[in-house]
């Protein structure tokens, strides 16, 4: 069978999900994500934009005559003639509960801006899921409120290797945001907010921030640079996912304090490597985590937040009981060798 992967983006969580695949499917075909610019993504010219990417992209699906077209991406203008299935990340919001979202991670100047978008794509959502033959939910929220489509839970699987790298020396914390890492929604001013408020016990650790940071939102993070506070931060820019990892496999602790996410691949990554979490109870993760792996802490309470951390950071017997534990919540539920069995009977299905 001829398998045709498309991601919604490459550096995104749900993007490196379906490249995953591209290991587990050998004789699978991926399509690299078409980039747009910036001035590409302003309304109107961003309708015009998902009019003709759509259409390019079934042209090329078209040549490669595909069995099965697998996508994370929103494809409302397509009429692709193979079977096809889409990973829902989302789902379609009524108005109250986009504003809701919108309020909850955009700064009040973008709000109006944030707002309309969460609209526009819960149309395109809508319009989107229906070209399907089947629907996988990678979470059982979505499952719940994609239930009159013909839709199945499958959360992301991954490659469960043995993490052989070597500790960092000092205590490694660990924040991973690929494209803008000081978005309201990715939560890094809780983190640091939290960490400053532990610099009374002079602790000796390292904080690895990962991602792209924007000129202007590196002005935000220089505001940290009026104390020794800032000598423990690291920023490495953008990386490659095989940088990311390694970097990842020798830290001690990831932090994901994010107010919103529709899915935390980094998450699994994190916790199959054998790294313990400390997260926001937002339901992305708090469906991948337990207590036993990690800390859900309240991201918004700087006291409760870094009394948590200092839990962590202060005891390596905890850190090493949750990492042996995140090895085996990883095997045992989200592992390929669990869900690829489940995956191969939807298709067979279709």
């Amino acid at each position: 069978m001829k398998i045709c992967l498309y991601p919604y983006t490459e550096q995104s969580g749900i993007g490196t999900y379906i490249l995953e695949l591209k290991k587990v499917f050998k004789d699978s075909v991926a399509i690299k994500p078409v980039k747009t610019t910036f001035f590409g993504k302003i309304p109107p010219i961003i309708y015009l934009n998902y009019y003709l990417i759509n259409k390019k992209l079934e042209k090329k699906i078209d040549d490669i005559n595909p069995d099965l077209f697998f996508t994370s991406d929103l494809i409302p203008f397509t009429n692709i003639k193979c079977k096809k299935i889409e990973v829902a990340w989302d789902y379609p919001k009524p108005i109250i509960e986009c504003f809701r979202l919108a309020k909850k991670y955009s700064p009040w100047y973008l709000l109006p801006y944030f707002f309309f978008r969460e609209i526009e794509f819960s149309l395109l959502n809508r319009i989107s899921l229906k070209k399907n033959n089947k629907i996988i939910a990678i979470n059982k929220k979505i499952e719940n409120r994609l239930g009159e489509l013909d839709v199945v839970y499958i959360p992301p699987g991954i490659n469960v290797k043995e993490n052989k790298e070597k500790k960092y020396d000092k205590f490694t914390i660990c924040f991973i945001a690929r494209n803008h890492i000081w978005t309201k929604r990715k939560g890094l001013k809780y983190l640091l907010d939290a960490l400053f408020e532990l610099e009374k016990y002079n602790l000796d650790y390292e904080l690895v921030i990962i991602g792209n940071i924007p000129f202007y939102h590196n002005l935000k993070l220089n505001k940290y640079k009026k104390n020794k506070f800032f000598k423990k931060i690291k920023t490495t820019g953008l990386l490659s996912r095989e940088e990311t990892l390694k970097i990842l496999s020798k830290s001690h602790l990831l932090a994901a304090p994010s107010l919103f996410d529709e899915l935390g691949f980094v998450i699994l990554e994190a916790l199959s490597l054998g790294i313990p979490l400390i997260t926001s109870d937002n339901y992305a993760f708090t469906e991948i985590l337990t207590d036993k792996c990690g800390i859900i802490t309240n991201i918004k309470d700087k006291k409760r937040f870094s009394e948590d951390l200092l839990k962590l950071i202060n005891n390596k017997k905890i850190i090493n009981d949750m990492g042996k534990e995140a090895i085996k919540r990883i095997k045992e539920n989200y592992s390929w060798d669990v869900l690829m069995p489940k995956l191969k009977r939807v298709i067979d299905n279709i």
